[in-house]
């Protein structure tokens, strides 16, 4: 269905919040989360949501689900720091078709 990426390198500024409580509702599809942080272990599963955390090493668990994206929504929440930087550059080595990206920022950025 869609492959979205919630990311920015700055921590603390509504990621996991974003990915797990505001567009899990604007879908009427089974949906992947994918945290992919050192930091945060966020435990959350329901009938729609299947979530999954990993750490920055495991990214290519997530390749293959998000390249078949025919009626799963996929959204990968992508920690601070490096760990944006390199999600985003593990999705374009592999040709992940992407269709969505948001980067929330603080007011005050």
């Amino acid at each position: 269905m869609a492959n979205l990426v919630v990311c920015n390198t700055k921590g603390g500024v509504g990621k996991s919040f974003i990915s797990t409580q505001i567009l899990p509702l604007a879908f009427d599809t089974e949906i992947n989360i994918f945290e992919i942080d050192n930091i945060n272990k966020t435990k959350l599963n329901t009938k729609i949501l299947n979530f999954k955390n990993l750490n920055i090493n495991n990214i290519d668990e997530i390749l293959l689900d998000v390249s078949f994206a025919d009626t799963v929504t996929n959204i990968i929440d992508s920690g601070g720091g490096d760990d944006t930087k390199a999600v985003i550059k593990a999705l374009s080595e592999n040709d992940v078709e992407i269709n969505l990206f948001i980067i929330p920022i603080l007011k005050d950025f």
